[in-house]
């Protein structure tokens, strides 16, 4: 049995919930500057880390497992991007945001807390793609 996901499943309204909670969660850790295991509720989490793991694999010059998945979710990262820069978004705009992406996904893996003050800028920034990205999801299912 396959365990891709379909592209109708992958819209920004399946993953409203997740990301207005990301946002909040972000912007917490931005102030503390520290991103605690504690912090993301488990469920939260693997849908993060589902939809950013998307992201990176629409990304990726690989070869894709999921490409309708893969394909929308990039695109609808890149929308969200573009809402949280307020232009069209550049070579270093997205490294920016797979940087991101590939920090929380690790995150997932790992047993300790992101605790490094360069970091903070990244906090804010994920902070405003899940904000952006929730209002997409809410405008969706309206």
């Amino acid at each position: 049995m396959s365990k891709t996901i379909t592209v109708d499943v992958v819209g920004p309204s399946h993953w409203a919930y997740m990301a207005h909670e990301m946002a909040r969660i972000m912007k917490e850790v931005a102030n503390r500057g520290v991103l605690k295991r504690s912090d993301v509720p488990p469920g939260i989490l693997v849908d993060c880390v589902t939809f950013l793991g998307l992201v990176l694999e629409g990304s990726s010059s690989t070869s894709l497992t999921n490409p309708p998945a893969s394909t929308h979710a990039r695109v609808i990262a890149l929308k969200a991007l573009r809402g949280v820069i307020s232009r069209n978004p550049n070579l270093a705009d997205t490294d920016r945001l797979l940087f991101c992406c590939r920090m929380i996904v690790n995150f997932q893996k790992e047993t300790q807390d992101l605790s490094n003050p360069t970091l903070v800028p990244a906090f804010e920034f994920m902070s405003q793609f899940f904000s952006e990205l929730s209002e997409m999801g809410e405008e969706e299912i309206i």
